[in-house]
């Protein structure tokens, strides 16, 4: 079932790849941080 998963493109997260899962996290909680940061600078009044 996962390579038939993987064969039309998409990847899993599987305990086995437990840092993968962390590092995804990791990286999308980074992404949320810098995306709100950049909202509040441009909801600023100048």
């Amino acid at each position: 079932m996962e390579k038939a998963i993987q064969s039309v493109g998409y990847d899993l997260l599987t305990e086995d790849t437990g840092t993968g899962l962390e590092d995804h996290q990791r990286a999308k909680y980074a992404q949320l941080k810098k995306r709100t940061l950049w909202a509040i600078l441009f909801s600023l009044p100048w």
